[in-house]
């Protein structure tokens, strides 16, 4: 609501179209890019890339290769509903997903240059995702089950229950489970689970991970389909062959993205920091049963938002924020950490297949005054930028960026800042109240055309949360403000993740 009010604000009075400020009209012009996927090889990246299409109200996606060397770069698949690829082990494939004739997403393959793509599955519901089993042979998935049909007067009644989904949400509300396709397709698609209950999927969405033997998969349960229960997650093993499955360590909630290792020696996942889901996630390491150890407490002191093995099961490449900039960090299975130098700019996305063998890392990341692009970390640390497809955005007049540092007060019995009452009665007994400081940052953009010691309007721009937290990265709200000749402070105050 307070965007939509803010755009409409914007709107109104708009710079002339000789003005080449930053507008409203450049917003749909960002072209879009996710999931960079690093070829076995090493040579080649596959990745989405997308763009709004005003005419038709949507927006149209694109499969792309492109060449880590020389940069070159092959429009692989143009399908406006396509994305998530992913290459095959040994990399003669792309699987990804897309749209079929009935408008439900389906997995479809293609080799890496210009062949007329395979339609692997026929859900009669939608592929939510997928995973590649280790010898290639054959893909997991995600599907929900089908709805059961109405008939007779059924079909005309519209009332429903509210439930703990979105209050609009009319339901119903169909458990999601797995299934498992062979490659080439020779029989029909083989369930892997079932029941009442769910595999997290939707806006609760699990991770799906093999073990390297292909014998089991690691997921994520929830009691039923409903997003309002989905904090009531566990880890679980399926034995692919007897289709049983075993809690990971015996927790009942809070447990989501598990991965096996490369080695398949341990099994990673994230769970909140001393079960407080408001402390968020940390990553916690299993040899395959009972909780493990918490990786992270060891070393870093971060809100993990993203995280995935380095081929060689030595460490993980974990995303988190650090202040004000979105960081990326080495730690090692001993808890050791050590963050890459990525310079200004922000890494954003997740890195399930976007880690080289030798190290090589790609990623989407945005800068200050530049929207997402792919970049590629070498193993030596280089850092290139490969697309450049917002340059013309990034070249227009933009507010400077940068980061305020202070130091604030606040009660700790009531979270009272200075200037409330000192006391606190407790069972009829007056007792002081504790003063404590923290350190607070947050994100200042100047007006494009700021004169020093000239007084400018300051808009304030609140991260919701509280769990968040507002980064250097592009923002292109900001930016529309900054434009318009106003300060834009987005502060993290306390409760923030950083």
């Amino acid at each position: 609501m307070i965007h939509l009010i803010l755009s409409a604000v914007l709107l109104g009075g708009a710079p002339s179209a000789a003005d080449s400020r930053f507008t409203l009209d450049d917003v749909y012009k960002i072209v879009g890019v996710s999931s960079p996927r690093i070829s076995p090889d090493g040579t080649t990246l596959v990745f989405t890339r997308s763009h709004v299409d005003l005419e038709h109200d949507r927006r149209d996606s694109e499969l792309v290769l492109l060449d880590i060397r020389s940069h070159e770069q092959h429009v692989l698949k143009s399908d406006r509903t396509v994305h998530d690829a992913m290459w095959s082990p040994d990399g003669s494939q792309i699987a990804y997903l897309a749209s079929d004739s009935d408008h439900h997403t389906q997995i479809w393959l293609t080799p890496p240059r210009d062949a007329q793509p395979l339609q692997l599955t026929h859900s009669a519901t939608g592929v939510e995702q997928f995973a590649w089993r280790p010898d290639g042979k054959a893909i997991a998935y995600i599907a929900s089950d089908e709805a059961p049909k109405r008939t007779g007067i059924a079909r005309f009644q519209d009332a429903f229950r509210v439930t703990d989904n979105a209050y609009l949400d009319a339901g119903p509300f169909p458990p999601a489970h797995l299934w498992l396709v062979s490659i080439p397709q020779r029989d029909k698609a083989q369930r892997l689970t079932s029941g009442t209950w769910s595999v997290a999927a939707g806006a609760a969405e699990s991770t799906i991970s093999w073990s390297p033997d292909g014998k089991k998969l690691v997921y994520v349960r929830i009691p039923n389909a409903l997003l309002g229960d989905a904090d009531r997650s566990v880890v679980e093993i399926l034995d692919v062959a007897t289709h049983k499955s075993t809690p990971l360590t015996g927790r009942m909630r809070y447990e989501f993205n598990p991965r096996y290792a490369p080695d398949g020696l341990a099994v990673s996942y994230t769970y909140a920091r001393d079960g407080d889901p408001m402390n968020q996630a940390n990553i916690f390491l299993s040899p395959g049963h009972g909780p493990g150890f918490d990786l992270t407490k060891i070393g870093l002191d971060a809100n993990t938002t993203n995280y995935a093995w380095y081929p060689d099961s030595k460490a993980l490449l974990v995303e988190g924020n650090a202040g004000t900039h979105e960081a990326l960090w080495r730690m090692l299975r001993n808890g050791h950490v050590q963050r890459l130098q990525l310079g200004e700019v922000n890494p954003l996305g997740d890195y399930d297949g976007s880690i080289a063998r030798d190290g090589g890392i790609a990623f989407v990341g945005t800068t200050p005054h530049h929207p997402g692009e792919i970049y590629y970390r070498s193993p030596s640390g280089k850092l290139t930028r490969l697309t450049d497809y917002n340059f013309a955005l990034a070249s227009k007049p933009l507010g400077k960026v940068t980061t305020l540092n202070w130091t604030a007060a606040a009660d700790v019995h009531e979270g009272r800042r200075p200037g409330a009452p000192r006391a606190l009665r407790v069972g009829g007994v007056q007792r002081a109240a504790r003063i404590r400081l923290f350190n607070e940052d947050g994100v200042l953009t100047y007006p494009v055309d700021y004169v020093k010691g000239k007084r400018y309007p300051l808009v304030l721009l609140i991260h919701g949360g509280p769990t968040s937290a507002s980064t250097t990265n592009w923002d292109e709200l900001a930016q529309l403000m900054a434009a318009r000749g106003w300060f834009v402070l987005r502060p993290n105050y306390r409760g923030s993740d950083n």
